[in-house]
């Protein structure tokens, strides 16, 4: 990450909690453990979903689209959800690409990046990362209900409107990056 204003403490009497300090501002992250099962009640209760599958195992690669699947389509929620690839350090074991995540990230709508635990590669960058994004998502949801509702165009009208700008044009429309932290 570019900007290296911050400071990641963790909590020694618990654990699942993390202070992230940025440009002097306090977050403590906590981590839920979600594994066995995802319904309503936890998306509504968590400001983010933090998905991690190995480089070097397939199947948990697969687990992890299962999970963002489950949380985009059948829990249609629009939370934060930021891709985790870790174990990047055993490149000889590698079984899945940095192309692969970034697919199944921009299919689904959410953040990506690779890390090392056992390295401690990215990780301070991930939890920067993750307060980031939770705050740039609320600033967001905050703008768009303030807006008067003559103003709120419909999310049929954004398509019908998107698609009319696409063809008159007839280029692209510029993409986020799933790997820049500091924009949703």
């Amino acid at each position: 990450m570019d900007n290296k204003n911050f400071l990641v403490k963790s909590h020694i009497d618990e654990p699942n909690h993390i202070t992230v300090i940025i440009d002097k501002e306090e977050t403590t992250i906590e981590f839920v453990d979600t594994e066995e099962r995802v319904d309503i009640s936890v998306c509504s209760a968590c400001d983010a979903f933090i998905i991690v599958y190995s480089v070097q195992d397939i199947h948990s690669f697969n687990y992890a689209k299962h999970k963002l699947h489950t949380l985009r389509h059948n829990l249609e929620t629009d939370r934060v959800c930021i891709l985790v690839a870790n174990k990047v350090d055993l490149v000889r074991k590698r079984r899945v690409t940095t192309d692969d995540g970034r697919a199944v990230a921009q299919k689904y709508t959410c953040k990506y990046i690779e890390t090392s635990a056992g390295l401690n590669l990215k990780v301070d960058d991930l939890l920067v990362g993750i307060v980031r994004q939770i705050k740039l998502k609320l600033k967001n949801d905050l703008e768009s209900k303030t807006l008067p509702r003559a103003q709120k165009p419909s999310s049929e009208q954004q398509k019908d409107q998107k698609g009319f700008f696409k063809r008159l044009f007839r280029r692209k429309q510029k993409k986020t990056s799933c790997s820049n932290m500091t924009q949703l």
